[in-house]
C-alpha cells in the first residue's frame, strides 16, 4: 500500500513539475487546468492498476473521478484559449510565483482525490469493497453535482460567447438560483465521492472528510468566490441590476445560502 501510494504521489508531482517548466518557459497559463486534469487521470490510473483484483466499486469510483477530470479540464482549457485566465495575468511573469501555483495544484489533486486513491491502493481483501446503499447514494449525489456544474459552466460560457452580452452578467438558468452554481456542483460531487468511499468496510470517514472540506475551503476562501467577489463589487457599484441580483440570489446553495 505504501509503495503504491508513493508511486501515485510521484506521478502527481512529476506531471505538475513538467507542466510548470513548459508553462514558465512559454509564459502561458493555457496548460494549467489541462495539466490538472491529466494529473487526476494519471494518479487514478496508477492507483487503480495497483489493485490485483479491482471490484465494481473501484471501477465506478475511479470512473467518476476520471469523468469529472476530463469534462472540467477540457472545458477550462477551451475557455482559457478563448478568454485567457485572469488569475495568471501577472503571476506568469514571475517564475517562482507561477511555480507555486503548480505545486499547490499537485497538493489539490492528491487531497481532493484521496478517498478514491486510498481505496484503490488498499491492501484489504477485494470482497470488502462491495457496493451497497452508501455507495449508490454517493454516486447519485456525484452525478447530480456533476450535471449541475456542467450545465452551469455551459450556460455561462454560451452567455459570454454572445457579443451582445459583453458588458452584462448572467442571471438566467441555474445562475438565477445561485451566484455560483458551478461551485455548488463542484462541492456536491466531491461530497458524493466522499460518501461512497468513506462508508465501505475499512473506510476512513474522518480522514476522507479532508477531500470535500478542502474543496469547500478553496472555493469559499481562496481561489473561487473571493477572486470573483473583487470584480463583482466593482460591477455592483456600477450596476443597480447587478446589485439587486447579489442581494436577491443565494450565494452558493440554491434557496438556502
Amino acid at each position: 500500500m505504501i509503495f503504491a501510494l508513493a508511486r501515485t504521489l510521484f506521478w502527481d508531482f512529476a506531471i505538475q513539475a513538467v507542466a510548470a517548466v513548459i508553462s514558465i518557459a512559454l509564459r502561458t497559463e493555457k496548460f494549467y487546468d489541462l495539466s490538472g486534469g491529466l494529473t487526476f487521470l494519471a494518479v487514478v490510473y496508477v492507483s487503480y492498476t495497483s489493485q490485483a483484483k479491482p471490484t465494481f466499486f473501484h471501477s465506478i469510483q475511479s470512473l467518476c473521478v476520471c469523468l469529472w477530470a476530463v469534462r472540467l479540464s477540457g472545458f477550462l482549457f477551451v475557455r482559457a484559449l478563448r478568454f485567457g485566465d485572469q488569475r495568471f495575468k501577472k503571476v506568469k511573469e514571475h517564475p517562482a510565483r507561477f511555480l507555486l501555483f503548480f505545486f499547490v495544484q499537485a497538493v489539490w489533486v492528491f487531497l481532493t482525490s484521496m478517498p478514491t486513491l486510498l481505496c484503490n491502493v488498499s491492501n484489504r481483501p477485494s470482497l470488502e469493497f462491495h457496493t451497497g446503499l452508501p455507495q449508490l447514494l454517493g454516486w447519485g449525489i456525484f452525478l447530480f453535482g456533476f450535471l449541475f456544474e456542467a450545465i452551469a459552466d455551459f450556460q455561462k460560457y454560451t452567455f459570454k460567447c454572445n457579443p451582445e452580452n459583453e458588458s452584462k452578467f448572467i442571471s438566467s438558468g441555474l445562475w438565477s438560483l445561485s451566484q455560483h452554481p458551478n461551485y455548488f456542483g463542484e462541492i456536491t460531487l466531491w461530497t458524493g465521492l466522499y460518501i461512497s468511499a468513506a462508508f465501505v468496510p475499512g473506510g476512513h470517514p474522518l480522514l476522507f472528510l479532508i477531500s470535500p472540506l478542502f474543496v469547500t475551503f478553496l472555493l469559499l476562501k481562496v481561489s473561487g468566490i473571493p477572486t470573483l467577489s473583487r470584480s463583482e463589487k466593482k460591477r455592483s457599484a456600477d450596476s443597480v441590476a447587478h446589485k439587486k441580483y447579489i442581494e436577491n440570489t443565494a450565494l452558493l446553495i440554491p434557496f438556502v445560502w
